[in-house]
């Protein structure tokens, strides 16, 4: 019994030892960006991170990037690429290998090429590996998000509209200065998960049925304009 359980604390302690070999943390974001689209072929959209080897020894990393989901309309398509410690890839690698040195960092960017397409949303994991054993070390979550109220020909005057609260647990509330004609709520693939009608400029949103995590509002105004999309984060009660 007592050879069994230390057999137990050994393999738990190198388990721990493992997961905790690599870090990750975002530069200048918190791994999600709204962009303005500018309809051009090379517009670059870039979330910035960086990885860390934490031990005394080197690691041969092996990345694969997984697309959660990334706008397309038949021939018309978004493509995403990454870039770590090496180079920065073509659209078409989904895997590649680097070694990262003992106790030092290197970088790991996602990027998304709109090429002129007017899209919504793209969604891109990348599951970091050890080359060796074989085992996930972590995985690196990147959001991307077209802002939709933006347009070519900006008003001269923006008119103001607020979310609050946010983070929110069982509602929300949307204020604007002009009126709002309707309210949707999608997550982080884009599904709408709650709508409200509104013809006014104040609504209140239930969100109480939600998970907890990241979600986009977009805000309706006369028309159907999109008056303004926002990040807002569902936290439970």
């Amino acid at each position: 019994m007592k050879h069994t359980l230390l057999l137990f604390i050994v393999c738990v302690s190198a388990f721990s030892l493992q997961a905790q070999s690599l870090s990750f943390e975002y530069v200048d974001t918190d791994g999600t960006i709204v962009f303005e689209n500018d309809y051009s072929v090379g517009q670059d959209i870039v979330i910035k991170g960086t990885v860390t080897n934490e031990t005394n020894e080197d690691i041969q990393v092996e990345w694969r990037r997984e697309i959660r989901h990334i706008f397309a309309d038949g021939s018309n398509e978004w493509q995403t690429a990454v870039c770590d410690i090496n180079l920065c890839y073509f659209p078409h690698v989904s895997t590649e290998d680097f070694l990262l040195p003992a106790n030092s960092s290197g970088n790991l960017d996602a990027h998304v090429y709109p090429r002129g397409v007017d899209g919504d949303s793209a969604v891109v994991f990348i599951h970091l590996l050890n080359l060796n054993t074989g085992d996930t070390l972590l995985t690196a979550e990147y959001y991307f998000y077209q802002d939709m109220s933006l347009s070519n020909e900006q008003p001269s005057v923006t008119p103001q509209t607020i979310v609050f609260p946010n983070p929110a647990a069982s509602f929300f509330h949307v204020k604007s200065d002009e009126m709002i004609s309707s309210v949707e709520v999608f997550d982080i693939l884009g599904k709408p998960v709650a709508e409200k009608q509104a013809n006014s400029t104040e609504v209140q949103i239930n969100i109480s049925h939600l998970n907890r995590g990241m979600y986009f509002v977009r805000i309706y105004g006369e028309e159907g304009k999109v008056i303004r999309t926002q990040r807002l984060r569902k936290d439970m009660l």
